[in-house]
């Protein structure tokens, strides 16, 4: 249909005329009468070669049917083998410089990180620590904690929430637009985690109140991509960053428990990709949002500040954190003229939703604010490598 209707010049149609033709889309079009019993193939090919010759000369020299030569096998022989074509050798020594990575690369090449990736953060270590969970779960007791941990969970809430408007949620329709994806999901289950995940969206994630059912559509931006040159970084250098890092956020928010972090060298230049769960715009400031589904307990006292702040220095959440806050603080420099990160980085807030509550707030949210100078530094960092 495309070659026929799309074709700039000219348009050549093989056909081969047979009985079998009276099956064709060309046989209805031709308006040809069935093929019957009596006839044999011979004058069914006459019938049908006449009927196109009697279109073709209705077309105005347009269409022009002409019938194919038989062909022997000799205009498809060859006479000459084909010479061997031979290629050079390249002698010099190719070293890449420049390599695709994200937060996960980097965490899967360090001797002690965790395999973790964009909707699988929360993918159980090993089959002792899944059955490990396993126990700790009451089947009888609220979805967001008898709900599997693993990829497809996260990725089921990381799509409801992506497929909502934050201020009029509708579930049923969000559903439709990616059941298909989870056929494993009980549907019975729908209405409990609507009811979930807007206990998630009134929960304040700020000290003011503000919550995601707060956000206009035009204040957030929802699974942003992003690319991101860096040098080489030496391993220390994370090691550096993040251990003073955390040695803030102890300070500030009365945490305790630093973890050293450990990575090895980046030893080429790499191109960052990674996507951003949401972003929004709240009273002049950007904050960077990620969801988190992973299971810490089956009570909400498990989402605690403490035991949150606990995983994600297991998982170098903050290294995570720190990477997107530099990709919205280099796109913010484009974008606004007066910009300064200061004035317009609020932070980055961590949602744990299986800790969410309204009637909880100090369980499921980690907020870090804006740490200027480990910003500065990395930023500095991923800039020369030094």
């Amino acid at each position: 249909y495309v070659a026929v209707t799309r074709s700039l010049y000219r348009c050549y149609l093989g056909v081969i005329v047979s009985s079998v033709a009276s099956t064709s889309a060309l046989h209805r079009l031709l308006n040809l009468e069935a093929l019957g019993n009596e006839d044999d193939a011979k004058a069914y090919c006459e019938r049908f070669t006449a009927a196109m010759r009697h279109q073709c000369s209705k077309a105005s020299n347009n269409l022009v049917f002409r019938k194919a030569q038989a062909r022997t096998s000799e205009h498809y022989s060859t006479t000459n083998k084909d010479p061997i074509l031979l290629h050079q050798t390249s002698t010099r020594k190719v070293t890449p410089t420049w390599q695709m990575s994200s937060f996960s690369r980097i965490t899967k090449t360090s001797e002690n990180a965790i395999v973790q990736a964009r909707d699988s953060d929360d993918t159980p270590e090993n089959d002792k620590r899944l059955i490990a969970i396993e126990k700790l779960i009451d089947h009888e007791s609220l979805l967001r904690f008898k709900m599997t941990p693993g990829a497809d969970s996260g990725n089921l809430l990381h799509d409801s929430l992506e497929n909502i408007d934050f201020q009029r949620p509708d579930f049923q329709s969000a559903w439709n637009d990616i059941r298909g994806k989870y056929s494993w999901f009980d549907v019975t289950m729908l209405n409990e985690l609507s009811s979930w995940l807007t206990e998630c969206l009134v929960t304040p994630i700020l000290n003011d109140g503000c919550s995601l059912a707060k956000l206009t559509s035009s204040a957030v931006l929802k699974e942003s991509n992003f690319y991101m040159p860096s040098t080489a970084v030496p391993g220390r250098d994370f090691v550096r960053l993040l251990t003073a890092h955390r040695e803030n956020i102890k300070q500030v928010c009365n945490l305790s428990n630093v973890k050293t972090p450990f990575f090895i060298d980046q030893k080429t230049n790499l191109m960052l990709q990674g996507f951003i769960d949401l972003v929004f715009e709240h009273k002049g400031k950007y904050y960077v949002v990620d969801y988190k589904s992973s299971f810490l307990g089956p009570t909400f006292e498990d989402y605690s500040a403490k035991r949150i702040w606990e995983n994600m220095q297991s998982h170098n959440y903050d290294l995570q954190y720190h990477l997107y806050t530099l990709a919205l603080h280099r796109l913010l420099q484009q974008r606004i003229d007066d910009y300064s990160p200061a004035t317009h980085l609020g932070g980055v807030i961590y949602l744990y939703l299986r800790g969410m509550h309204p009637d909880k707030p100090q369980c499921g949210v980690f907020f870090s604010p804006l740490d200027t100078l480990c910003l500065k530094e990395i930023d500095d960092l991923f800039e020369s490598g030094k």
